[in-house]
């Protein structure tokens, strides 16, 4: 099947078309649901089968990994969202939504919101991994 790839540097399967990287849990709902119209029911099972087959990276180790090329398959997107109080680190937290971002600093830095308003930097190039 030509519509997943599974990058084995990273330990990641990507939907080749879709250019999106896919959690092994959440392979069948993307083929029934993205690409229904070019696999079958059963093809999908079977896929997902091949897939649990070879151990896939947590979506958060991927997001940590140091500096490196493009992943292939996958879209880089130009509006990601990087955490100001994980910059002295070495590997921010880089999300796309100001939702995700919320979560990250009330679980991670126990944030609390002021509602004085403002948007958070943006801009930051990132590949999305599905979770």
């Amino acid at each position: 099947m030509d519509l997943l790839s599974f990058d084995p540097c990273y330990a990641v399967w990507a939907c080749v078309p879709c250019r999106y990287a896919i959690v092994p849990d959440s392979i069948l709902a993307h083929l029934r649901g993205y690409r229904k119209d070019e696999v079958t029911p059963r093809q999908a099972r079977e896929c997902v089968e091949a897939c649990l087959a070879r151990p896939a990276c947590r979506p958060e180790l991927v997001q940590r990994l140091e500096i490196s090329p493009l992943i292939p398959y996958l879209q880089l997107y130009l509006d990601g969202i990087a955490c100001r109080l994980c910059q002295p680190l070495s590997q921010p937290y880089i999300c796309r939504s100001e939702r995700s971002m919320r979560v990250h600093l009330k679980q991670t830095h126990k944030w609390q919101s002021s509602n004085k308003g403002g948007s958070p930097q943006r801009a930051i190039h990132t590949q999305f991994i599905n979770a």
